[in-house]
């Protein structure tokens, strides 16, 4: 969201302009465009932050967060990514080239973005003054495969990035689906997507479609945003793009009676199922939230394939939901591989279910009294150090059954990063959320069972930026009958 130094007075911006909430309209689709356009306008009207308000317009890009080009300590300049609002500050910045920043787009998107790369040769002279043949060669082969000249030509490190703009936003698959059909057989790239980035078009770098030359190369002229071409989607990909793209409703809308969904669930031998249903999990699911979402897309997942949705659909329905969840931040959200690899799985492999969550700890009951007589709470505390000695126990005879089950493991393997890995080194997974379940105030119940040995922290793994919750080896295993049970743990440990 703007912050008011954004917008201060050496700006002279009045007070009635003041458009704090701007992005947090965009990124959570404010159910009142008319007010985010009007802000838009009177930015585009206002010189400073000009250009960054007329490419929010055009560009339709996700502001939920953006990559930036940043000095690291051991590691150099280098691309981080930036979990938080794309100030427009920021935008504008990046426009007038004192800042490098990347933008992603949004899933439906009105920009067909083109990265040329030639890393063999530079792609440019030096001075960037004039482009080596072979970029030369794949510019204009790229160039003449469409009726139109591109919007935007900008100069990029090693070869050049191209923008279509479009009157109207497509599901960015689609467009890259129509794009593969329409460009001829080079080595380009399809970005910004939801999951890459582009970077920001500096002004500096803007280059003329046809002669490749400057545009702007004085800082004091302005971009005449106005002269930049917006395409109808039938003037770039021909009259008949619908007939080689059945375009997808990104927007999810309900499948209707013969539609290819009724036929894709007919032929599954399911009756689709209405649409309510699927709207009732999303009411009671979505928005996604961090270390919530396989139990989410699971839900989700399962219920689009029975309202009749294919596959596909039902990936960009996922991807729709995560790019309407501001407050997500987790691995999903930028790594659309993974993603597509979790809905296809849960999509065809829907009948595998998780191992149950209650086993028969009864052989561990022993020990388990053993603990608890023993423990240095207070007596009030007997029931709950037992109930959560009984959940950590149940939890290590749960997972003891998962690893000798495959279809159980790729499963939770689905659900815990490095899964398999740590199992095979004799770790269990104790994320804090399970911990807390068993006991809010479970840390003093779990120092005390680290400083007896029962539990052994793995040391390894560990990483909360990419949620991966902390593991421990579970040292209690069934006494022999040759062991004297009465010293089965440690006395030293104990007053």
């Amino acid at each position: 969201m703007y912050s008011r130094e954004d917008f201060s007075d050496e700006y002279d911006v009045q007070p009635e302009y003041d458009v704090d909430d701007l992005e947090s309209m965009w990124v959570d689709s404010d159910p009142q465009p008319e007010r985010f356009q009007d802000r838009l306008n009177h930015l585009k009207e206002f010189s400073p932050l000009a250009d960054a308000a007329w490419f929010v317009d055009l560009f339709k890009p996700y502001l939920g967060r953006y990559t930036a080009y940043v000095h690291t300590a051991g590691q150099g300049r280098t691309w981080i990514t930036r979990r938080e609002r794309f100030s427009i500050r920021a935008l504008q910045q990046a426009i007038d080239g004192t800042y490098q920043l990347g933008w992603y787009s949004s899933i439906a998107t009105p920009v067909l973005g083109i990265d040329i790369d030639d890393h063999v040769h530079g792609g440019w002279r030096v001075g960037k003054r004039e482009p080596l043949p072979e970029l030369r060669t794949r510019y204009e082969r790229i160039r003449d495969s469409f009726p139109v000249l591109p919007s935007m030509v900008v100069l990029s490190p090693h070869g050049l990035h191209l923008y279509y703009l479009l009157t109207s936003p497509l599901h960015y698959r689609n467009l890259q689906t129509l794009a593969r059909k329409t460009l001829p057989e080079i080595p380009v790239e399809l970005k910004p997507t939801p999951s890459t980035t582009l970077r920001v078009p500096a002004r500096k770098w803007m280059l003329h479609p046809e002669s490749l030359t400057r545009l702007y190369p004085t800082p004091d002229r302005g971009i005449d945003w106005s002269a930049v071409p917006v395409y109808q989607r039938e003037i770039l990909f021909g009259p008949d793009w619908r007939v080689t793209l059945r375009e997808t409703d990104f927007m999810g809308v309900p499948a209707r009676k013969g539609s290819s969904s009724d036929r894709t669930a007919r032929l599954a031998g399911r009756a689709p199922v209405a649409v309510d249903s699927l709207k009732e999990v999303e009411l009671e699911v979505l928005p996604f939230r961090n270390n919530e979402t396989n139990e989410q897309v699971f839900k989700l997942v399962v219920a689009c394939r029975k309202t009749g949705f294919s596959l596909q659909e039902t990936i960009d329905r996922v991807l729709w939901w995560i790019d309407r969840s501001p407050g997500y931040t987790g691995p999903l959200k930028d790594n659309a591989d993974a993603l597509e690899n979790k809905v296809s799985y849960i999509y065809g492999a829907r009948k595998t279910r998780p191992a149950p969550e209650a086993v028969d700890i009864s052989e561990y009951a022993q020990a388990i009294d053993d603990l608890v007589a023993r423990h240095p709470f207070v007596p009030q505390r007997t029931k709950a150090v037992r109930r959560f000695l009984e959940k950590l126990v149940g939890t290590k005879k749960r997972h003891d059954l998962i690893s000798a089950s495959k279809s159980l493991t790729r499963y939770e393997d689905d659900k815990y990063e490095y899964y398999r890995l740590n199992r095979t080194r004799g770790v269990y997974p104790l994320p804090s959320k399970t911990l807390k379940a068993w006991n809010t105030n479970y840390t003093s119940i779990l120092e005390w069972l680290l400083d007896i040995g029962l539990l052994e922290e793995s040391g390894r793994g560990y990483s909360p930026l990419q949620h991966v919750c902390k593991h421990y080896f579970i040292h209690i295993d069934l006494p022999s009958e040759d062991n004297d049970t009465d010293n089965y743990f440690d006395e030293s440990f104990y007053v």
